[in-house]
């Protein structure tokens, strides 16, 4: 193993370090597959709060990080979901954000 292979190993572990500290200790292996919103089930506001705190944990800028095509928000589903009905248009699918993605962040010093 190299050492940019050390430095990566280290920046995952203090990600998941991370996660474990803002949320909780999952009952399952967080890898960098590991999904923040489907698998963490970090949505809406609680969303909006983890990424901010990694931003500045980790020294990361998220100005451009489009936020809405990441998560859920939080709120009324009911009328969205009236809305859809009625128009035909389906839900968007969200992009999905990993802690691959993270810590790819946290080298590049940005999330967008």
């Amino acid at each position: 193993m190299n050492n940019f292979d050390n430095m990566n190993d280290k920046i995952f572990n203090d990600i998941k370090s991370f996660v474990e500290e803002v949320r909780w200790k999952y009952p399952f292996e967080l890898h960098r597959e590991t999904r923040v919103e489907q698998d963490l089930g970090i949505t809406g506001d609680e969303a909006y709060e983890f990424i901010d705190a990694f931003s500045k944990q980790f020294s990361v800028d998220v100005t451009n990080f489009k936020f809405d095509s990441h998560f859920e928000l939080e709120g009324d589903w009911i009328l969205p979901a009236l809305v859809r009905f009625f128009t035909g248009k389906k839900k968007e699918d969200k992009m999905v954000l990993t802690l691959g993605d993270l810590e790819k962040a946290v080298e590049s010093k940005e999330l967008t």
